[in-house]
């Protein structure tokens, strides 16, 4: 395509003698401009297709941009969001403005937040529960991507599962003798939730995996901007982090319920096959192992070996920065139990905090260094728990950690419910 530029030379009276001009070929500026437009509709396409919410916005409150889902799920009008009259802060609850602030700083730290939980304010004033993870774009970090989860149905699930279980206990104490049989319908009830949360969850991510490969692969690199490609990596790293939280979530779920074996273990050995389990992950490290001979105990071996591997990995990821690794491995007998405990030099952590270190999400180092989802402590008290034991951590921070679990000398199987 050429386009014609000229200037009009008069004649003494006014009238033009002749035309004086240019003609610029813009052939190449304008199939630019086509191929462009051709990449950001393939990318709309992408953002308003009906599978997750998604929003652009700041971690101040604004929301810049939001896609139909997005809208739908908390149920407002995109006239609402272009009038200004919907921003993340007014409608969210207040309890969980610090949850928020919390994922905020991660993100700042290292460049998006765990996924988690939380509920929104709906226009009609009812709430809506949501899962979601998002992204800080660089290089300031105060703008965000964000794909947001309905989880209303799961939640509406859960309670009516709930409380199905709460009648379950009542039925219980009536009718002593048929508890087998309801804890075994129970059992087979959560396990179906489980995989059911497990289908919903995926499906989406799997779609949004699946469009952003396809992207990728059609797409010529050269052709997208840094923002494009940008937000084509963002959108593939969250949906790889919540899979990877999903799969923890479903272990979690299947370890209260996995039936238990209880024999004698002799610990010393059981310690030292969990360490050559993690030797790849020891592979240039200099780590001082102190361990001392340790008793035998009655408890489940694969699930005491998840416990000692958890503690473990717990123990040589938070010592991973310290110049000289020092890691213990001790035991010492109470009345009525045996105490093990997994001491190390690592970075340690605030004892204020304490109360939330065996809780699920709950990961007192937000350090991109210090990679994990929170689940794997809450395992551990889990499984020490079904055995009818207790644990408990004492630390400081930059002073190293002791994580302590205590088995009953007489092991007895505790049921989770």
């Amino acid at each position: 395509m050429q386009v014609p530029k000229g200037v009009p030379i008069l004649e003494p009276d006014g009238s033009i003698r002749e035309w004086v001009g240019t003609v610029n070929d813009v052939h190449d500026r304008k199939q630019a401009e086509a191929d462009l437009r051709e990449n950001q509709a393939r990318l709309n396409s992408f953002v308003e297709a009906d599978l997750i919410g998604i929003l652009f916005g700041d971690i101040y409150r604004q929301i810049f941009y939001a896609n139909d889902k997005f809208l739908n799920i908390v149920g407002y009008s995109r006239a609402d969001l272009e009038a200004g009259r919907l921003d993340w802060v007014n409608i969210t609850p207040p309890e969980y403005l610090p949850l928020d602030k919390l994922g905020i700083s991660e993100a700042q730290s290292r460049g998006a937040c765990t996924p988690y939980e939380k509920e929104y304010i709906r226009k009609d004033g009812s709430r809506v529960p949501v899962l979601l993870g998002y992204r800080l774009l660089e290089p300031e970090r105060e703008q965000s991507v964000v794909f947001i989860l309905d989880l209303s149905a799961q939640k509406q699930a859960e309670a009516a599962l709930l409380a199905n279980e709460a009648q379950f206990r009542q039925d219980l104490e009536l009718r002593v003798q048929e508890r087998t049989v309801q804890l075994e319908a129970a059992n087979r009830e959560l396990e179906s939730f489980s995989y059911s949360v497990s289908h919903d969850l995926r499906a989406p991510l799997r779609h949004i995996a699946g469009f952003v490969e396809l992207l990728q692969k059609r797409l010529d690199p050269a052709q997208l901007d840094d923002t494009s490609q940008r937000y084509l990596s963002i959108i593939a790293e969250t949906t790889r982090q919540a899979g990877t939280l999903i799969d923890d979530l479903l272990a979690f779920s299947r370890m209260a319920r996995s039936e238990m074996r209880l024999i004698p273990i002799e610990m010393n050995l059981l310690v030292q096959e969990v360490l050559r389990e993690l030797e790849p992950d020891l592979a240039g490290r200099q780590i001082d192992w102190k361990i001392e001979p340790l008793p035998s105990i009655q408890a489940d071996p694969s699930m005491l070996r998840l416990v000692l591997r958890n503690l473990l990995e717990n123990a040589v990821k938070y010592t991973r920065l310290q110049p000289s690794s020092q890691i213990s491995i001790g035991s010492f007998e109470q009345e009525q139990s045996v105490v093990f405990f997994v001491k190390d030099n690592g970075i340690g952590f605030n004892m204020q905090y304490v109360h939330k270190i065996f809780g699920i999400f709950q990961r007192l180092h937000s350090d991109p260094n210090y990679e994990g989802t929170g689940i794997g402590l809450a395992n551990v008290q889990r499984i020490i728990h079904r055995h009818g034991g207790s644990v408990w951590a004492e630390g400081a921070v930059n002073e190293g950690a002791t994580l302590f679990f205590a088995l009953p000398k007489r092991a007895e199987v505790i049921e989770v419910i």
